[in-house]
């Protein structure tokens, strides 16, 4: 999993404008991203067909369900 995330941090610090990842894993792949992002010092954002594009700062920090 190390290894992913380093992958992603230097596709960010390669300027890398979009990284898009196809994946059944979504919440994994949320959570390497993230960790990337938060590596680089970097705003992570995120677009689904159901909610858009939308702020990863949001990953896992909903309590309540209709926040979710």
């Amino acid at each position: 999993m190390k290894d992913l995330v380093k992958e992603i941090v230097l596709y960010i610090q390669s300027r890398y404008p979009i990284i898009y990842m196809l994946t059944s894993e979504e919440g994994r792949a949320e959570v390497l991203i993230k960790k990337a992002a938060d590596l680089t010092q970097k705003p992570c954002f995120s677009w689904t067909s159901t909610d858009g594009f939308y702020n990863t700062d949001k990953f896992g920090k909903q309590t309540q369900p209709l926040d979710a």
